[in-house]
């Protein structure tokens, strides 16, 4: 929610301070939210992929998912990412790769979609009260 909230807050701080009616605040809110739920997860694939997340032992989207998987992926993960030792019993490229393999980064990706479009949404709901949207659009590419 770090990315989340701090888009929620700027998207409604900027509609308030334009003197937006309560119903144009919640869109504008509501795009916040959704933008940055996104960006987030961007980051959390980004951060697993170029192995940083899990050097730094970050749990992220892609990991809770996989975490949720039974058997030696789970111990894995739980060796990794929640165990206080110093060391991995998997080196990072292979925690990356069984994060791909369980499908955790293809999850985050979809999720980061299933937000964007709700983005997507809330600017066409703006469009239609003819507020100019191009800017924010761009956010969203």
């Amino acid at each position: 929610m770090k990315s989340a909230f701090a888009a929620e807050c700027a998207c409604y701080a900027g509609a308030l301070l334009a003197g937006a009616d309560q119903g144009l605040i919640n869109l504008f809110t509501t795009f916040g939210c959704n933008l940055g739920m996104a960006a987030q997860i961007a980051n959390d694939i980004r951060g697993i992929t170029g192995l940083k997340d899990i050097n730094n032992r970050k749990i992220t989207l892609p990991v809770i998912f996989a975490l949720g998987q039974a058997g030696q992926v789970h111990e894995l993960l739980n060796s990794a990412f929640l165990k206080n030792d110093n060391k991995f019993v998997s080196s990072p490229r292979q925690i990356k790769d069984l994060l791909v393999n369980t499908g955790a980064i293809q999850y985050a990706t979809i999720k980061m979609e299933i937000y964007k479009q709700q983005a997507m949404g809330v600017l066409n709901e703006l469009e239609r009260t003819e507020i100019n949207i191009e800017q924010l659009r761009q956010f969203l590419d």
